[in-house]
């Protein structure tokens, strides 16, 4: 059995007290803790300082006296004094004692404890599965940066978050196969409409997935037969139930076309604003219009001057949901800009709505006498998001209460994305429709974004004013896309995308910042610790400011990643604020390298400076996919599941900081 005596011999000076080992640190089995004999002579002090570690004393012998965050305490043989992580300390035997104050000092490291005492309360649980849905794209021209900085992008990122939080979050777009606008395109082009459809639908998915934002499910509706049954039966069903109903209705002529202009056909000025305007919905104002009302009326087709006329329809009226729909706008969780236009239709007696119009392109909608007609686009996305809700459901096991889940289900969250023009069709008419449906609880949480404009002028398919996403990733980096895109993201007001501001972006705050910092310390690891993570030594009130710091910096990211305060921009931003930091902390912490007996002291912030890179890994993930595998590959993390932002690596854990991970 072996027996370690504290004999005086042993004793090396450290800190100001003399101390050895209690246990072997080189045992086969080692023990879960470190232990060494101390002793503290008449007059000596133990140097100030604190760690991570907990601690605790066994005083043997003598009596003295115990600070603690600078307040006192006499201690004898016979105390223990208990010391939380953090807490400055030292023990002292004053001059006029005339034994040896002994001690044996014992102390491990307790990540979850350590956490438990900085973290703040946790929040109420998140549930397990959620629906991430994006406005599904007109496919009458590619996918362009204007796109994807609003709502599919924000979509990706949420849902990698999500993920990474452990929820079981699914991203659901697809191409809005049936709009006029694709009618309209293939006109132009001299195209069947269905080659149309096709062509640009599959050039989205392709785009969507070369910048990392594949979804989970991309819907084509006119490659699906099930969705054109799905759509009917819905339609059919409130058909029936009262909810929607025949009615002629004022519409605008064209002599020459002989057909009734609706939505792209048609061009004015909006009713409500006066910006110019196609018809069925305004981008400048958000409000609807019945075509029939534009000032200054054109068709889109001949140019010519349209004349009244009337046409048998079937419409939905709005304000038959007034009550609901103020209901669930007091309490739907969305941006100002959309709030506004939701109350200050509220404000006046809500339009009735046509859901049918003349076409040969669409779903026939399934009334006699109606022949010749198809049911409007913006219906089918209401069916087309109940039917995906139900599918994803079934083939991932979600259910409540033994039910099927779906749009209603409140233990699958079901989050819609879409830009400020959409605002009125989700928010308003789509709801209207959930809830003449019977979806006592429709999708309540929207995430929204304003216009994105290039070079100051707002991104125009038809004037060839845009940059594609395929043509963007030909030249740049998915990542560094993405990071931009994110950066600039119009959430609140019109931002602007410019090609030399992005590169210029990328130099100052990646290159130079982010991987300027993270080359540098992976020297500093290299040089001085075998290119190996080194655990936490003696800790100065600089560590621990830097430490609560990062602890705030990462709560403020993970809060930028939430649907309630979802901010890609503030999550950058904050990213850089913590590089920035770090990066300061390691130029002056170095100091502590070349200064006689302050190793210790060194590694604590190497350590620190390493925690901070791992939280830079797990949080800049979601916006930057790959980035974030390479630095986590670089510093040895293994993420099976979610993982707390602020941690230390473990001491030996190889370390390798100095391939390139920014390239323009």
């Amino acid at each position: 059995m072996p027996i370690h005596k504290l004999r005086r011999e042993d004793l090396g000076d450290y800190g100001n007290i003399l101390v050895s080992e209690a246990v072997p640190l080189d045992d086969p089995v080692p023990a879960p803790f470190t232990a060494h004999w101390c002793v503290v002579e008449p007059g000596a002090t133990s140097e100030r300082h604190m760690h991570r570690e907990i601690e605790a004393f066994f005083v043997t012998s003598g009596r003295g006296l115990v600070a603690v965050d600078g307040v006192e305490s006499e201690v004898e043989a016979g105390d223990t004094i208990y010391l939380d992580p953090l807490h400055d300390h030292t023990i002292h035997n004053p001059a006029e004692n005339t034994d040896d104050l002994v001690f044996v000092t014992v102390y491990w490291a307790d990540d979850d404890a350590r956490a438990a005492l900085a973290e703040p309360e946790p929040a109420a649980a998140e549930r397990t599965a959620a629906l991430a849905f994006v406005t599904p794209a007109t496919p009458n021209g590619d996918l362009h940066l204007g796109h994807l900085a609003g709502p599919y992008l924000a979509a990706d990122v949420w849902v990698r978050a999500a993920r990474a939080r452990g929820v079981d979050a699914r991203f659901v777009t697809g191409s809005d196969d049936h709009q006029t606008y694709v009618e309209h395109k293939a006109w132009q082009l001299g195209k069947p409409v269905e080659e149309t459809a096709e062509l640009y639908g599959t050039r989205i998915l392709a785009a969507l997935e070369a910048v990392g934002a594949r979804p989970d499910l991309f819907l084509r509706p006119a490659a699906s037969a099930a969705h054109g049954e799905r759509t009917a039966a819905f339609f059919t069903r409130l058909y029936e139930s009262g909810a929607l109903r025949r009615e002629v209705v004022p519409t605008l002529y064209c002599k020459r076309c002989e057909r009734h202009l609706f939505e792209i056909y048609v061009r004015g000025l909006c009713p409500h604003c006066g910006a110019a305007t196609n018809g069925i919905g305004c981008e400048g104002c958000g409000r609807p219009n019945g075509c029939h009302d534009l000032a200054e009326p054109a068709c889109n087709v001949c140019g010519g001057t349209p004349v009244p006329g009337t046409q048998e329809r079937v419409v939905f009226p709005l304000e038959d949901y007034r009550h609901g729909l103020a209901d669930f706008i007091g309490r739907a969780s969305m941006g100002t800009h959309v709030r506004t236009l939701c109350e200050r239709m509220l404000a006046e007696p809500l339009p009735t709505i046509s859901v049918t119009h003349e076409s040969a392109w669409g779903v026939p909608a399934p009334v006699p006498g109606l022949e010749g007609q198809v049911i409007w686009s913006w219906f089918e996305v209401a069916s087309l998001y109940s039917a995906a809700a139900a599918d994803m459901a079934a083939s991932r096991g979600w259910s409540a209460n033994g039910a099927e889940a779906g749009l209603h289900d409140g233990d699958v969250r079901v989050l819609q994305f879409f830009g400020f023009d959409n605002g009125y069709f989700k928010a308003i008419l789509l709801t209207a429709l959930f809830l003449a449906a019977g979806e006592e609880a429709p999708p309540s949480t929207f995430v929204t974004n304003e216009f994105y404009r290039l070079d100051g002028r707002k991104f125009s398919t038809s004037a060839n004013h845009l940059v594609s996403v395929l043509d963007a990733v030909e030249s740049t980096s998915p990542d560094l896309i993405r990071y931009y895109l994110c950066a600039t993201r119009p959430a609140r007001v019109e931002t602007s995308y410019s090609a030399a501001e992005l590169a210029e972006t990328v130099q100052r705050e990646l290159v130079e910042g982010w991987q300027g910092w993270l080359h540098g310390l992976g020297s500093k690891l290299r040089e001085h610790f075998d290119g190996a993570a080194p655990d936490t030594g003696l800790w100065t009130e600089q560590h621990r400011s830097f430490e609560s710091d990062l602890r705030g910096w990462c709560a403020e990211a993970e809060r930028s990643l939430t649907a309630e305060c979802f901010s890609p921009a503030r999550l950058v931003r904050v990213l850089s604020e913590l590089v920035r930091e770090a990066s300061e902390l390691g130029a002056a912490e170095l100091e502590w390298a070349v200064v006689p007996g302050r190793w210790d002291m060194f590694r604590t912030a190497v350590a620190l400076e390493l925690a901070a890179a791992r939280a830079l890994a797990i949080l800049a993930a979601p916006v930057m996919p790959r980035f974030g595998c390479m630095l986590a590959e670089d510093l040895g993390l293994e993420q099976r599941g979610p993982a707390p932002a602020v941690a230390y690596l473990a001491p030996g854990t190889p370390v390798r900081l100095g391939r390139p991970y920014f390239e323009l």
